[in-house]
């Protein structure tokens, strides 16, 4: 790379030698630094697209493969099309699972116990419910304050009443 620098300011044509390396170091280094940062951000976008297809075929491969489920003796239980046939089935299996009152499976019976989706369910309609049981309590017990209030101030005023008049 060949750069020149024509500058002029300089009346007899001669330029300190010292000032000149200056100005041609800075004018190198401020080319290079811009070169670098392009070639940078663009190798950089490469490398990105190229991992991104990398890693997005690798997955899709796995996701795709067939999946053949053992025992611990090598003989096969189940064989499943891809992963994601083994996820939804390994999800039914666990939301259709009996479980008792708190939660935990009950492993080994089948009596008993209710679906892990009914136990759920149930759970947050109680949640939902106490929390709604909660706040009418809560209401109910301002109303009633403040019309127990609103009642002896009207005895008190009917009291008071009663003896101004007997007076």
């Amino acid at each position: 790379m060949k750069i020149t620098c024509e500058i002029d300011w300089v009346e007899d044509g001669n330029l300190d030698k010292g000032i000149q390396q200056v100005i041609i170091d800075r004018v190198v280094e401020v080319v290079v630094a811009k070169s670098m940062e392009k070639f940078s951000r663009e190798v950089s976008d490469k490398l990105a697209t190229r991992a991104d297809e990398m890693i997005s075929g690798i997955l899709e491969k796995f996701m795709t493969r067939e999946i053949v489920v053992t025992d611990n003796w090598g003989s096969v239980q189940d064989t499943f099309e891809s992963v994601d046939e083994l996820l939804k089935s390994k999800f039914d299996e666990f939301m259709t699972v009996r479980v008792s009152s708190n939660g935990t499976t009950m492993k080994g019976t089948s009596c008993g116990g209710v679906s892990r989706v009914e136990y759920l369910l149930d759970n947050k309609i109680r949640n939902a419910r106490d929390a709604i049981q909660n706040q009418v309590v809560q209401e109910a017990d301002k109303m009633i304050r403040s019309l127990k209030e609103a009642a002896a101030k009207e005895a008190a005023l009917q009291i008071v009443e009663k003896l101004e008049l007997g007076k």
